[in-house]
């Protein structure tokens, strides 16, 4: 398994492509993981060397106890590029990761080549928001139990307690995609 060790923090990463290609680095959401890249990758790596990670806390990577901030998680990002020779890339971002892809633009802009923000926002829901997300994780975990009967992602019963919609429409998700979801959410709950 590929590993780097930035910021005192041991980070999972996949580079994969041609290195003599444009670099696209993707950034996933919370309570997922690298993987939530992988239908994209093999449309895109005839046009570019991919490198995939798992954000602090998330995936592979080492989760530190305490807070982390959207700086931490940039800096990251910055750190895992140098490790790897990566001088400049694209950046995508899915929601933290685009939060993390707005402070490289705003702190790194020489070492982007283009940005891709994705439901992401300056500022992603409310302090009030989040302390319930965390009291939701710290009391029943990020998904399925250890031990014990199957139940709902608690993080999903604490957002948004009903059934999957799709943004567009109103209508259920794509069976097949929300249980990609699920289970990209049910492999988190580390604390971090």
């Amino acid at each position: 398994m590929p590993f780097v060790t930035v910021n005192q923090l041991r980070l999972f990463y996949r580079l994969e492509g041609n290195p003599g290609l444009p670099v696209l680095v993707f950034s996933h959401s919370i309570g997922t993981d690298h993987a939530l890249w992988e239908p994209q990758l093999q449309d895109l790596l005839s046009h570019f060397q991919v490198l995939r990670y798992d954000a602090r806390g998330h995936g592979a990577s080492e989760a530190p106890p305490g807070e982390y901030s959207v700086e931490q998680m940039g800096r990251d990002v910055l750190g895992l590029v140098g490790a790897l020779n990566l001088p400049q890339f694209a950046f995508c971002g899915l929601s933290l990761g685009g939060a993390v892809g707005q402070w490289l633009a705003m702190h790194a802009p020489e070492k982007l080549t283009g940005l891709i923000l994705a439901n992401t926002s300056p500022r992603i829901g409310t302090p009030e928001l989040w302390q319930n997300r965390i009291n939701a994780v710290q009391q029943g975990g990020m998904g399925k139990p250890r031990h014990g009967p199957p139940r709902q992602s608690t993080v999903r019963a604490a957002v948004n307690p009903g059934p999957p919609r799709s943004h567009t429409s109103g209508t259920p998700t794509h069976p097949r995609r929300a249980a990609r979801g699920r289970r990209l959410h049910n492999r988190g709950g580390r604390p971090g």
